[in-house]
């Protein structure tokens, strides 16, 4: 064959791959959003959101330091303590949830006073599980930290730090509900200033009870549920402040809260309760994740302990982009925007990569100046060392999934969706597994712990297919 065909064969075939390249990115290109306002409105509530979820992991931070600085076991038994407010937390973000699907779709047809029914709903539900928490803590303590760990020293902290905090579990939803309904409306920069607020009362007030200092008693593990106690009361008189006084979106009213209302509760719980439901099978999946390496060793307790921290920080800015993908995919429904729906979701998946990646470097370059905070073992901070290597990878994964999975398909209006996937993986696939390696195969804790959250990257397999081969937005409201 002569020379000459075969040179322009090989330029066929390398011009054909050229613009198959070309394709694929043109095709990818081409769902990119060129709105500036949208990038400006995603990155204002992400910032906002991620802020105020920050300097909240901080407060818990703040505790886990400064116990661990004072004693391990009492680090530990706070860490149990933390273990219920977490999952009451979930269950109260479930209920947020329910607010701002609907929230965000009226805030789009611009009617306020349709949003102030629906947060009265959520506010109510809210309360009353608060109540339910407190109620069970202080019938049932011994019962419920039995569940996540055997060891006498670490069950005594737990109980001391467990007689105040209680009282907490009443108060979060006060205030807290009332930020998710904000929310709804776009206001969000009252988050971060009630956060900052807390984390520079409660330091200081850690300082001041656990270490007994400016006169004031030592009192170890209780000087801190003292502390988080008094900065839970100030958060919410500064809440109800700001919403009776100053706000001006919403107007909300005391009658608003109190009032019986519960016109279209069968929408309301349509929304949240699937969420809910999402929310309080992962809080258990992680309070069973805790139990299984809590009964493997004090040392795998208290550097999970260390772990949960580290990834709720660096996790942060992906896991609240959930929140703001919500926000805007519910009220781009709400303004009758589909057509624009489909590059909302490829642009925001794209943005979950960067973020993701610039989330796992952050941790890998901070993780021995996050290390050097506690005063640990030797045991403990070899295996810490172990796990936040593991948890770079697994902190990568949760910045995509998880804000596909609780943003754009949640903000679609599939609220069932959420809790199918993330209790398959976590229920079916990763406890089942890590507890036959902790119990039958004996295997050392980072390999638990690597099982334990391997339902991570199973759910990037599940929501990334869905989301872009499914249709998975509907309109909630007639």
């Amino acid at each position: 064959m002569p020379s000459d065909y075969c040179e322009t064969e090989r330029y066929m075939v390398c011009s054909y791959e050229h613009v198959k390249v070309e394709n694929r990115g043109y095709r990818l290109v081409k769902y990119l959003i060129k709105d500036k306002m949208f990038y400006k409105t995603f990155f204002a509530i992400s910032a906002a959101l991620a802020l105020q979820q920050l300097l909240s992991y901080c407060v818990n931070l703040a505790d886990n330091v400064m116990l661990g600085a004072y004693s391990e076991d009492a680090m530990s038994g706070s860490a149990l303590v933390s273990q219920i407010h977490y999952i009451l937390q979930l269950m109260i973000n479930g209920i947020g949830t329910g607010i701002v699907m609907i929230g965000s779709r009226y805030w789009g047809m611009k009617k306020p006073e349709q949003i102030r029914r629906f947060i009265g709903m959520g506010w109510k539900f809210a309360v009353a599980l608060g109540t339910l928490f407190t109620a069970a803590t202080l019938l049932t303590p011994n019962t419920i930290l039995l569940f996540f760990t055997n060891d006498p020293e670490v069950l005594a902290q737990g109980r001391q730090y467990l007689v105040l905090m209680r009282w907490t579990f009443v108060l979060f939803p006060v205030s807290y509900c009332l930020m998710w309904g904000l929310r709804s409306v776009e206001t969000t920069f009252i988050g971060p200033v009630l956060s900052v607020l807390t984390l520079i009362l409660n330091i200081c007030l850690n300082y001041t009870f656990i270490f007994g200092k400016f006169g004031a008693p030592e009192m170890g593990v209780t000087g801190a549920a003292l502390a988080s106690l008094i900065s839970r009361i100030v958060e919410v008189l500064v809440m109800l402040v700001y919403v009776f006084l100053v706000d001006k979106k919403l107007r909300i009213r005391a009658v608003d809260l109190l009032r019986f209302d519960f016109t279209d509760i069968g929408l309301f719980l349509k929304a949240a309760l699937p969420v809910t439901g999402t929310l309080l099978s992962f809080a258990l999946g992680v309070s069973a994740q805790t139990a299984i390496l809590g009964h493997s060793s004090t040392a795998a307790l208290a550097a999970n302990s260390i772990m949960s921290i580290a990834w709720q920080i660096t996790g942060v800015v992906g896991m609240t982009c959930g929140s703001a993908s919500a926000i805007i995919i519910g009220k781009a429904i709400g303004e009758g925007k589909k057509d624009r729906i489909n590059a909302y979701s490829k642009t925001l998946q794209l943005m979950y990569i960067l973020i993701g990646i610039t989330s796992a470097g952050i941790l890998f370059s901070l993780r021995g100046l996050l290390l050097s905070f506690y005063e640990l073992t030797p045991e403990t901070m070899a295996l810490a060392r172990q796990m936040i290597l593991a948890l770079c990878f697994i902190v990568l994964a949760t910045c995509y999934q998880y804000p596909v999975s609780s943003g754009i398909i949640l903000g679609g209006g599939n609220s069932k969706y959420s809790f199918i996937v993330d209790s398959f993986a976590m229920w079916i696939v990763a406890l089942p597994l890590a507890w036959i390696s902790a119990y039958l195969l004996k295997w050392p804790p980072l390999v638990t712990f690597c099982i334990l959250r391997s339902d991570q990257f199973l759910k990037v397999i599940i929501n990334g297919y869905w989301v872009n081969k499914r249709q998975w937005y509907r309109q909630l409201i007639k």
